[in-house]
């Protein structure tokens, strides 16, 4: 997986053309480790809809980048029950999460694209 989510048929990989996709998609950030806090500052900046992040830890034990970041308007879904509903037209996910995890697979049949 990875660069095919942001394909269409005809479509090309320009930087431009995957910038486009981002700022027309929902973001869906599945766990908030050490690498995914880069992705969702980009996703940030680069003007994404709608920035959800899943995470099981509490809120409150994410840290520090948590609090700044949905300051900024990113939106946290934390818990056991975290993958649960998984909101987004673009699913990035952490590799230590499967990728058959029930809530991945519903968001994929309402038409979300999964990348790692």
């Amino acid at each position: 997986m990875g660069s095919e989510i942001f394909r269409t048929e005809g479509d090309d990989l320009s930087r431009e053309k995957i910038l486009d996709r981002i700022r027309t998609s929902r973001a869906a950030v599945l766990g908030f480790g050490v690498s995914n806090i880069p992705l969702v500052r980009f996703l940030l900046e680069t003007g994404a809809k709608e920035i959800t992040v899943y995470d099981k830890k509490d809120f409150d034990a994410l840290g520090e980048a948590a609090r700044e970041l949905a300051a900024e308007g990113v939106r946290f879904v934390t818990g056991n029950s975290y993958l649960e509903e998984i909101e987004g037209d673009l699913v990035f996910r952490s590799p230590g999460i499967r990728p058959d995890a029930d809530g991945i697979i519903r968001a994929l049949t309402r038409g979300a694209r999964l990348t790692s």
